[in-house]
C-alpha cells in the first residue's frame, strides 16, 4: 500500500514537472509568434530566440538535478565542521570565547534546524543526504555542418551553458 502512495506521488511529481514544462513552451512559443506579427520580426529572428528560449529552460532543467547534488554535498560538508566548534579544535581558545561572549552572547555549540525545505514544499530532516544519493549525468549535443561553423557560434553556446549553470548553483 505504502509503495503505491509513492509511486502515486512520483508519477504526481512528474505530471507537475511536466505541466510546467509544456506551459513554458506554450508561453515561449506565442510570445515568439507575437514578436513576428505585433512587432514585425523577421521570423528567422523569432525561431532562432525560440529555439534559444527552449534550449535554455531544457539545460536548466538538466543541470538541476545537480544543483540538488552540490547544495547537498555543501550541508554535508558544512555539518562536518560543526564538531570543531562543539569542543573540539576551539575548546581551548579563550579570545575566541570571549570574543563571541561578548558581541552576540555565549554560544556552547551550533543550533541545527532539525527539519530543512524541500523543493515540493514539505520539510525532510534528511533532505542533504538525499540530494548526494546518485549522480548526475548532463549530456550537452551540439550539431553543426561544419567545424567553422562551431568555431563561429562556440562563444554563444559557451554563454548559454554557463547561465544555466548559474540558474543551477541558485535553484531556478
Amino acid at each position: 500500500m505504502a509503495d503505491d502512495t509513492d509511486t502515486l506521488a512520483a508519477l504526481d511529481g512528474r505530471l507537475a514537472a511536466s505541466t510546467a514544462a509544456a506551459d513554458r513552451f506554450g508561453s515561449a512559443l506565442t510570445g515568439a509568434l507575437r514578436a513576428a506579427v505585433v512587432e514585425g520580426k523577421a521570423l528567422d529572428e523569432v525561431f532562432q530566440k525560440l529555439l534559444l528560449q527552449l534550449s535554455d529552460a531544457a539545460l536548466a532543467a538538466a543541470l538541476k538535478p545537480l544543483s540538488s547534488l552540490l547544495s547537498g554535498l555543501a550541508g554535508s560538508a558544512l555539518g562536518g565542521l560543526g564538531g570543531l566548534f562543539s569542543g573540539g579544535a576551539a575548546a581551548g581558545a579563550s579570545a575566541l570565547s570571549s570574543l563571541v561572549a561578548e558581541s552576540c552572547g555565549t554560544v556552547a555549540a551550533p543550533a541545527w534546524f532539525p527539519e530543512v525545505p524541500t523543493a515540493a514544499g514539505s520539510t525532510d530532516a534528511n533532505a542533504p543526504a538525499a540530494g548526494a544519493a546518485g549522480a548526475v549525468a548532463v549530456t550537452f549535443n551540439v550539431r553543426t555542418p561544419d567545424a567553422a561553423s562551431f568555431r563561429a557560434s562556440e562563444a554563444q553556446v559557451g554563454r548559454m551553458l554557463a547561465r544555466a549553470v548559474g540558474r543551477g548553483r541558485r535553484g531556478l
